[in-house]
């Protein structure tokens, strides 16, 4: 979720730059590309990918399609 909101305020992906205390930064120092989080003009409704909402609110919306 907190990917997704910063990509939401800064209108492109954001990276992690840490998980569990760890850099994840590759070999050669720079970090992966992210993938966009969020459709800018979704096509069909897709319960994977509705922002802002947590794993349990996903499995909920799926279940409800």
């Amino acid at each position: 979720m907190a990917l997704e909101e910063c990509e939401y305020s800064n209108f492109m992906p954001c990276y992690l730059i840490a998980l569990n205390g760890f850099s994840t930064r590759d070999g050669n120092g720079d970090y992966a590309q992210q993938p966009q989080m969020l459709d800018p003009e979704p096509k069909r409704f897709d319960y994977t990918r509705v922002p802002f909402v947590t794993e349990a609110d996903r499995r909920s919306l799926r279940q409800n399609l």
